[in-house]
């Protein structure tokens, strides 16, 4: 069973450390997204800032033998009430790594469970985690630590027109694009 406690800055290293085959699927599959080769000084002097802001926190999973195996780090972030919707607090998860060695002995559960215990102590109604699309691994992850799909994000360069591969029909309406809800397409 993992261990898990906040992480210090005297962890940094070690989240550096468990943060470069994250970083690496990053850089090999979004090249133009990420940096290869992190400074290791600007990264150790990044997490130390994280680790001071206020609602951001880190924890650390540990084996057997008390060596580290994973890493979460997530941030309480508070969306104001509009007309359309009710105040939200949640808790948003910035990263998490297990290193592939420990992966399925329960590392990623634990520290998603040590993160929702820290989001009901701050008031947050949920936990809230993205991935890259293509990051298959996580996504099945997120599934089976009972996250479920809320919302998909696109994106496209802000210097290039919109471009329409093929228009929608006249008359289609966003229930006639989306899969029902509580469905998700399945067909990419």
């Amino acid at each position: 069973m993992p261990s898990i406690r906040a992480a210090t800055a005297t962890d940094i290293p070690v989240i550096v450390a468990l943060n470069a085959y994250v970083q690496d699927w990053h850089v090999q599959t979004y090249p133009d997204r990420f940096i290869a080769d992190p400074d290791p000084a600007a990264l150790s002097d990044w997490l130390a800032e994280c680790l001071q802001i206020d609602g951001a926190v880190v924890f650390l999973s540990f084996d057997e033998r008390d060596r580290p195996q994973g890493y979460l780090l997530a941030q309480v972030a508070d969306k104001p009430a509009n007309p359309m919707r009710p105040a939200r607090r949640r808790l948003i998860i910035e990263h998490i790594a297990v290193a592939e060695s420990a992966r399925r002995d329960g590392h990623a559960r634990a520290l998603c469970d040590a993160a929702a215990a820290h989001a009901r102590e701050t008031g947050c109604v949920d936990l809230f985690a993205d991935t890259w699309a293509g990051n298959w691994a996580a996504q099945a992850s997120f599934r089976a630590l009972g996250f479920q799909l809320e919302r998909e994000w696109f994106s496209r360069p802000a210097s290039e027109p919109p471009l329409m591969a093929e228009p929608l029909p006249a008359q289609t309406t966003v229930a006639e694009t989306a899969p029902p809800p509580g469905q998700t397409d399945t067909t990419t």
